[in-house]
């Protein structure tokens, strides 16, 4: 829960998430009308060719005046660009909009792929190398930490590349709809 007070978010410790994910829930004192103005006024449709023009609006994508399925507008490439997908809802005296972002479907698949075969490379390093010392043969670890390497730094890659703009998307948000509260949901 982030709780705005003159301009600053206070912001508890949040839990460290493994997987690239997203999922809050804003709270605005903003009427549903309002609200709706301002998701219009954010978001453009998607364009078929991303270079011809500019863009005056920072996302792209659908919105229905309840539902919206955007993604942010870059000048650069990031494949692990987030899908945001959000709902409105009207209660006491303002508007919830509930947030969910993830990387696209293919990207996910691709990198849990890859994922796997190195867990997999991993496991066939770890039984070679346990079953070497087993045999009291000098045993090479080099391979096996060369995995582990790899592995830990497509993750990164995969994370650090979903999460730097997730956060700019919150942010977003968060200031496009003068926040009251924000609530991490599981």
């Amino acid at each position: 829960m982030i709780l705005c007070h003159k301009r600053k978010a206070i912001r508890p410790k949040e839990k460290m998430k493994l997987l690239p994910y997203e999922h809050f829930k804003i709270t605005t004192h903003l009427g549903g009308d309002e609200a709706v103005r301002k998701l219009e006024d954010a978001i453009q449709p998607r364009r078929l060719i991303k270079f011809v023009g500019t863009s005056q609006k920072p996302y792209e994508g659908e919105f229905d005046g309840s539902h919206f399925e955007v993604t942010r507008i870059i000048g650069y490439s990031n494949s692990f660009l987030p899908l945001i997908k959000g709902d409105l809802g009207l209660n006491n005296g303002g508007c919830s909009i509930s947030v969910s972002m993830r990387p696209h479907a293919l990207v996910i698949a691709f990198m849990s792929l890859i994922l796997i075969q190195l867990g997999f490379l991993f496991l066939a390093l770890l039984i070679s190398f346990v079953s070497s010392l087993v045999r009291t043969e000098a045993a090479d670890p080099i391979p096996f930490l060369g995995v582990c390497g790899m592995f830990a730094l497509v993750y990164a890659l995969f994370f650090g590349g979903f999460k730097s703009e997730a956060v700019k998307s919150k942010e977003f948000f968060q200031e496009l709809f003068a926040v009251d509260q924000v609530e991490e949901l599981p």
